[in-house]
Parts: C-alpha cells; sequence; structure tokens
C-alpha cells in the first residue's frame, strides 16, 4: 500500500525515511547506534502501544488486521537496551564528540519524525 500511494514517496514520510538511510549510512558507529537505540526501538513499544489502543477504538479494521502490534510489544526483547550498551561502548571511545554527535543526530531523527507525524495529523484531520 504505501509503495502505491504518492503522499507516502514524498513529503513527510518520504522525507524521514531518506534521513534515516543517509544518517546511519553515512554516520560513524557512535551515530548509527544511537539513532537506532533513542531514536526508534526505545520508544517502539511504547508507539505501538499508542497505535494499538487506537486501532481499537477506531473499529476500522478488525483485530486479526493488526495483530502486529501487540506482536511486537510483546515480544520486545531487550532490543533497546542491547543497542544502549553498544553505543555505551562506543561512547567511552570518544564520549565529548559521541555525545555531540549522538545526541545532534537524534533530535534531528526525532524532529522529523514528529513533523511526519504532525503532516499524518493534518492530512485526516486529527489535530486537536
Amino acid at each position: 500500500a504505501a509503495k502505491g500511494d504518492k503522499s507516502f514517496q514524498g513529503g513527510a514520510a518520504g522525507e524521514f525515511t531518506q534521513l534515516m538511510i543517509d544518517a546511519t549510512a553515512q554516520s560513524d558507529v557512535c551515530v548509527g547506534l544511537a539513532i537506532l537505540a533513542f531514536a526508534i526501538e526505545s520508544s517502539v513499544s511504547r508507539l505501538y502501544q499508542f497505535i494499538w489502543d487506537g486501532l481499537k477504538k477506531s473499529k476500522v479494521i478488525g483485530e486479526s488486521e493488526f495483530v502486529f502490534f501487540p506482536l511486537h510489544i510483546l515480544i520486545d526483547d531487550g532490543h533497546a537496551d542491547a543497542l544502549k550498551e553498544a553505543w555505551f561502548t562506543a561512547y567511552k571511545r570518544n564520549p565529548h564528540t559521541c555525545f555531540e554527535q549522538s545526541y545532534d543526530m537524534t533530535k534531528k531523527i526525532l524532529d522529523a519524525r514528529v513533523k511526519w507525524y504532525d503532516a499524518l495529523d493534518s492530512r485526516y484531520g486529527l489535530q486537536n
């Protein structure tokens, strides 16, 4: 569905996706681990919980169609913790540079995610 959706290929979703690809491909190990640990994996189960709760309330689709969300919430087996430990190991090699670059890129990724979600909200009339 997303591949055929022109709005997915461009706009905020496309910008977020391209930023993730570029940032992880062009960054050093410390920044790459920070992106995965702090901007992605740390928020996955909480984010999926919100989505799952919304889908259950909406009754737009049947429960069998969104089984992905509870499954991934329940089987989260410490990906974020393992990535944070790996990041901390990289951090110890060059604390100042690692911290600054990790913080800057993680913030950039999270800001891009917010922009994408705001675009979804306005597209579907969900903003308060």
